[in-house]
Parts: C-alpha cells; sequence; structure tokens
C-alpha cells in the first residue's frame, strides 16, 4: 500500500481537495513539534458521499446558512421557560437607534423579559430603547462591554449581552408610603456558549424612567425614585426624579 503526501499545517485541521465522490481513503497524521516528529502515526479511515448524498448535504448547509442570514438580520422571538427572548437583529437598528416595545397586548399576560444583544451589534455605537408602557430603559450596548467581560470576550459567536427585566407583583413599600408606578427588577449578564458572566454595574449610566400614575397620586412633590435594597429589605431614595 502506497501512500501520498497531502500537506502539513499548523492549525488542528486540514482541507483536502479533488477527492472522488463514493470512495474510500485512508489517511496517516503524525504530530510534529520542536523535540521532533511522533513516533507513530494515527490513521483515519473515511468515505466520501456520494453525489446524491453530497447534494442533500449542500441543499442543508445552503439552508443553514439562509437561517443564520435571518436571525442575523430580523432576530427573533422564543418564550422559554415563561421568559419572552427577545434577540436583536441588524435591522432593529435604524442608523444606530433601535425600540424593543414590550407594551403590545400580546405581552399583557408575560411578567419576565430578556433582550439578547449579539456581541457583533454590541461593539458599535448604539442607542436602545426598552419599554413596556409605564417603564422605559434607553442605552448604549457598548456601555454593557465591561472590563470583566471583556476579560473573558470569546468572540462574535453564539455569545451575547443581555437585559432582564421583571415586572414585580410583590410589594415591598412601607406602610407610610405608597407606590405611585410599577416596581421592576432589572439586571444584565453577558452569555458565551453555556457560560455566564453577571454584569453589576455599566461604564456609562443609561437613562431610566418610571412612570407615575398621575391619576391616583395627582401631587408630585412628595413623589422621587427608589430602589429596593435586598440587605435591609427597604426601599433607598435614589432621586426626586420619576427618571435616573
Amino acid at each position: 500500500r502506497e501512500y501520498t503526501f497531502i500537506g502539513d499545517t499548523l492549525d488542528a485541521e486540514f482541507l483536502v481537495k479533488g477527492l472522488k465522490p463514493d470512495t474510500e481513503y485512508i489517511f496517516m497524521v503524525r504530530a510534529l513539534n520542536e523535540y521532533g516528529a511522533a513516533l507513530e502515526f494515527a490513521t483515519v479511515k473515511v468515505k466520501t458521499l456520494n453525489k446524491r448524498e453530497d447534494e442533500k448535504l449542500k441543499e442543508k448547509e445552503e439552508k443553514l446558512k439562509e437561517e443564520e442570514m435571518k436571525l442575523k438580520k430580523k432576530g427573533k422571538e422564543e418564550l422559554i421557560n415563561g421568559i419572552v427572548v427577545r434577540t436583536l437583529g441588524t435591522d432593529d437598528l435604524k442608523a444606530g437607534v433601535g425600540t424593543v416595545d414590550f407594551s403590545l397586548a400580546k405581552y399583557k399576560d408575560k411578567d419576565k423579559f430578556t433582550v439578547q444583544i449579539p456581541m457583533s451589534m454590541v461593539r458599535k455605537d448604539s442607542r436602545i430603547t426598552i419599554k413596556d408602557g409605564t417603564f422605559s430603559f434607553i442605552f448604549n450596548p457598548r456601555d454593557l462591554y465591561t472590563l470583566e467581560v471583556s476579560k473573558v470576550d470569546s468572540g462574535d459567536i453564539d455569545s451575547y449581552i443581555r437585559v432582564h427585566f421583571e415586572r414585580e407583583k410583590g410589594s415591598h413599600v412601607p406602610r407610610s408610603k405608597k407606590a405611585s408606578s410599577k416596581a421592576y427588577n432589572i439586571f444584565f449578564d453577558y452569555i458565551y456558549g453555556k457560560d455566564s458572566l453577571e454584569i453589576n454595574r455599566m461604564v456609562k449610566s443609561g437613562k431610566l424612567f418610571l412612570n407615575h400614575d398621575t391619576i391616583t397620586y395627582p401631587n408630585r412633590k412628595d413623589v422621587y425614585l427608589a430602589k429596593f435594597d435586598n440587605k435591609s429589605g427597604n426601599y433607598k431614595y435614589v432621586t426626586k426624579n420619576t427618571s435616573t
């Protein structure tokens, strides 16, 4: 049996061209480093696809590419474990500005939402508004690319910056106070493959607005924005306004 040398590579893969369809080939591979070559060859036996199988594979690959391009442009929306997950596409931004609106009737019975922003979009300056009718959050996704995220940055494939927000049903308001707006829990993370990293602070602050119930509470002079403190179990004063 004769073998023909076909080449070497510094990568973990090697493309062999010019193979015949429906034909069995045996390849021999040997590792080489600065100390010399390995004594033994690893042998790999493969058989190429016949023409019909090859055409079907090409059709599948083309379909996958079309789906990937559609996802990249249009994004997608899913319901996962009761959470509305919206993955943004490039079409969601016009001249670097985009809005994700959860105030539509179809979200009326949903309380948990996640907006996934692909890393390829995070790397560019943009302005995104997430709103649900009584709440608005305006931010630049790039401001969620923190030092901690940069240390584990795995590239653009299967990696996202995520903004989570939940409509809080439980009331933590002290008896002496009254809530003039809905309460929300907002948090961020970076997901890369099966791993995730919590983002505790933005590089530059975004803008948060909570709509004040002017019918029930017309007197705005006593209204202030508060943040719930998990340690004390109480709301703490943030600002006199309804935005921060």
